[in-house]
């Protein structure tokens, strides 16, 4: 016996030649997701070898893009449209607020890290999204 896992995403009035349009639940006002990579056979390479472009599609997809950068030996940093994202070579961490979705980007985070890295582990996950008080009466009712 199976069983159906159904996706929070739904996809609905897609239009010929348009992205469709995404029905999407409300991930809080601040959010911060953290990824530490690995590599199976311990080698990988960097999280900071994934191109800009690259980093830039996958901000697409959680809502916000970026407005400056800077880099230094061991790490980049961006100042986002809802907050930041932070890339070293086995960390990535993008705290946001507003009606971002970071969780809409994990896969591809995951999938960029892997093409680009080599990294395809990740030890240790964090995620925190914040309710205001209001929201989590209306996530409970």
């Amino acid at each position: 016996m199976s069983a159906k896992v159904e996706s929070s995403v739904t996809l609905s009035n897609k239009r010929e030649g348009e992205a469709p349009v995404e029905e999407y639940f409300f991930e809080g006002a601040e959010k911060l997701l953290e990824l530490w990579f690995g590599s199976r056979n311990g080698r990988g390479g960097s999280l900071r070898l994934i191109p800009r472009f690259e980093l830039d599609n996958m901000l697409d997809i959680a809502k916000c893009k970026v407005l400056q950068s800077a880099h230094t030996e061991f790490i980049d940093s961006y100042v986002l449209s809802e907050s930041s994202l932070f890339v070293s070579e086995r960390r990535l961490i993008l705290k946001t607020c507003g009606s971002t979705r970071l969780l809409a980007a994990l896969p591809t985070i995951l999938q960029l890290a892997a093409d680009y890295g080599g990294l395809d582990q990740v030890p240790f996950l964090a995620q925190r999204l914040i309710l205001l008080r209001k929201q989590k009466k209306s996530v409970a009712s």
